[in-house]
């Protein structure tokens, strides 16, 4: 049986995620807005990725599934948006981190990350 994946943020054609999932066998439904609920729920798996809007704390609450951030930064440093800019204009680390998100925005425990260096 297929699993499903929620997937929230950027479009299909600015990242081979989707189609990557699809080959492990999920079914993608894919918003750029906030989606109901019960697509929250339904899902077995959740992952913001360029996702521009708020998720709920009354949502993470009700839904008690976790859901996954593909963050474009090295966490902690330069949360929220236009974190390259910030990486380069505070000389803060750069690189892409993979957090749980959780009710603050971007400071949910971290899976994993990785520095990456500009030249």
């Amino acid at each position: 049986m297929k699993k499903q994946c929620l997937f929230l943020g950027i479009k299909k054609k600015q990242t081979s995620l989707i189609n990557f999932l699809k080959t492990k066998n999920f079914t993608i439904k894919h918003y750029q807005k906030i989606p109901p609920l019960k697509l929250f729920k339904q899902s077995d798996f959740i992952i913001s990725f360029g996702f521009r809007k708020i998720i709920s704390e009354n949502i993470i609450k009700k839904i008690k599934k976790l859901i996954f951030n593909i963050h474009l930064s090295y966490l902690p440093f330069n949360r929220g948006a236009h974190i390259n800019f910030w990486s380069f204009i505070e000389n803060t680390p750069a690189g892409v981190s993979i957090h749980k998100i959780d009710k603050g925005i971007d400071t949910g425990n971290i899976i994993l990350r990785k520095k990456i260096n500009f030249k």
